[in-house]
């Protein structure tokens, strides 16, 4: 009789760790760095900008960096990610000279992805186009930007992989509000 009250005592201990262990894994707190994975889909371009059209200090940083842009631009596109579900997305692009990059161009980019619940995510970076069709990044998420469950995010996106039409994206982020 002992033995089987220990047996049981025992399962339920290891019934009750293995439980507690498996939801830990669906949930991140407030404040946990995770993977993010986004894709970018089916990018139109809304409208051509004239050179100097793009007013925010990230872009006249860029302007005072490498001269008036090449081609500027709104673009919209469909998203998903791992942090937001699915959404839609505006951006802003500039596109200027950089004779050190391998295609002899960089790209400055401000987006917003807007989820389903009207939360937002706003990452801003650059892009250097590389001979193989690849992308080198530096993209950041703008904490003061983005709203609900995002607002304060941190984080990078370290890889964009494109493809026609969109980009496969991968990084980590830092959530404040969030509790998954």
């Amino acid at each position: 009789m002992k033995s089987r009250s220990r047996i049981i005592r025992w399962g339920g201990l290891v019934a009750a760790v293995g439980v507690a262990w498996a939801l830990s894994l669906g949930t991140a707190r407030a404040g946990d760095t995770k993977p993010y994975k986004g894709t970018l889909m089916d990018e139109t371009l809304v409208t051509l900008l004239n050179p100097g059209a793009l007013p925010q200090p990230f872009f006249e940083q860029a302007r005072a960096a490498h001269g008036p842009e090449l081609l500027s631009g709104v673009v919209h596109l469909y998203t998903q990610s791992n942090v937001g579900g699915k959404g839609t997305a505006f951006g802003f692009e500039a596109v200027h000279a950089y004779p050190a990059g391998p295609k002899g161009i960089i790209a400055y980019l401000m987006g917003t992805e807007t989820t389903a619940n009207g939360d937002k995510l706003t990452w801003a970076g650059t892009i250097i186009h590389q001979l193989d069709g690849s992308y080198v990044t530096d993209i950041k998420f703008v904490p003061d930007q983005s709203t609900g469950r995002f607002a304060g995010a941190t984080g990078v996106i370290y890889s964009m992989r494109p493809f026609p039409g969109g980009a496969d994206l991968e990084g980590t982020i830092t959530t404040v509000g969030a509790t998954k």
